[in-house]
């Protein structure tokens, strides 16, 4: 993904509006002031990078965001905030070994480096340890992290997802809600919390916050977990309203998310009885599956049949802790047929301890 235009330098008075727009939420309003600069593709300079990467995948480009984050990196291989961005992007693509290995390599960052970026250097250790399920080291790097830096909104968020993965969810929740007194509508706060309500069976609440939350902040990223909510909870005319929002703040939309976005509208419309809406959105997904869904329908409705009735069995959500899934769906299904059980019960019953 090179640049389509000559490279551009941004000005640090013009980079200060997009980045003040794009820490309040407003992503669509970031991007529109940074229009005005040129394509997001052409700016150089490392801060400028970072900030359209961090900008894109809020706008429909994830890999965009990938590239620039990336080149920044590239560009300036000891940028504390490039360091920090190249480790984030590493443990998405390649996993918390490969993150982990840079993150020794390049060790601890300067003293003269911003102080929130050192702390999210430190706190970032902490979410990287945890998927080793080295907790005590975890929790080590974030009292290190607060020490230097207190009350920083990011590093309640990271502490909340450690404490997720240790399968401690009310914890969690008070972590990312600290992040939200913090800062108001912070987006990663919203996304956190709400998925963490959804863990301890409290849709209405995460719903609720969901909503709230993309009346004032513009991300693509909160809408789309809002639509996939309000479609688990059969709330499709909602969640079609939703996806279609999802477009209008997505306008560098790639060619995969815009197949993963056509393929979610086609479940809607088809969920709404819509379903000529469902067939051209079904041709748009460009899979096999979704074009037999077109073909299907398509054909149906031209021999004016009845389409066949949605049949959807309400087996309930039973969140697995580690190495717990098939006690967790057995808990599930027993609850569905009313016999309930706690699914760590079930995994101390049938799970080998290794006593003789």
């Amino acid at each position: 993904m090179e640049p389509t235009s000559a490279p551009i330098v941004v000005q640090p008075a013009d980079l200060a509006g997009v980045l003040d727009l794009y820490l309040r939420g407003l992503c669509l309003q970031a991007y529109q002031l940074a229009q005005n600069i040129g394509p997001l593709t052409a700016w150089t300079g490392t801060e400028a990078r970072l900030l359209a990467g961090r900008l894109a995948i809020h706008l429909g480009a994830p890999r965009l965001g990938t590239y620039m984050c990336l080149m920044a990196w590239r560009q300036d291989r000891t940028h504390p905030e490039a360091c920090y961005y190249r480790a984030r992007t590493l443990l998405d693509r390649r996993g918390p070994l490969a993150t982990w290995r840079f993150l020794r390599r390049i060790g601890e960052l300067p003293p003269e480096a911003p102080v929130h970026v050192r702390s999210d250097w430190l706190a970032f250790h902490a979410s990287v340890l945890s998927r080793f399920r080295d907790f005590d080291a975890a929790e080590s790097y974030l009292s290190r992290a607060e020490e230097i830096c207190p009350n920083q909104p990011w590093t309640c968020i990271e502490r909340a997802l450690v404490l997720e993965l240790e399968d401690r969810y009310e914890e969690s929740l008070a972590a990312s809600r600290r992040a939200l007194e913090l800062r108001p509508w912070y987006r990663p706060a919203v996304q956190v919390a709400a998925h963490t309500l959804q863990l301890l069976d409290r849709d209405e609440e995460a719903l609720e916050l969901l909503s709230q939350a993309v009346e004032r902040i513009e991300s693509g990223l909160v809408v789309a977990q809002l639509a996939a909510l309000q479609t688990e909870l059969g709330r499709y005319h909602d969640a079609q309203r939703s996806y279609a929002r999802f477009a209008e703040l997505s306008p560098l939309l790639e060619k995969e998310l815009a197949e993963w976005l056509a393929a979610r509208r086609s479940d809607t419309a088809y969920y709404c009885g819509d379903y000529a809406t469902a067939v051209d959105f079904a041709r748009q997904a460009k899979t096999p599956f979704y074009d037999k869904i077109a073909e299907e329908l398509s054909q149906k409705m031209a021999r004016g049949e009845n389409i066949p009735p949605r049949v959807l069995l309400e087996v309930g959500f039973v969140r697995q802790h580690h190495q717990t899934c098939v006690p967790a769906t057995l808990a599930a299904l027993s609850r569905f047929w009313k016999m309930p059980v706690d699914h760590q019960e079930v995994a101390a019953a049938i799970c080998y301890d290794g006593t003789p």
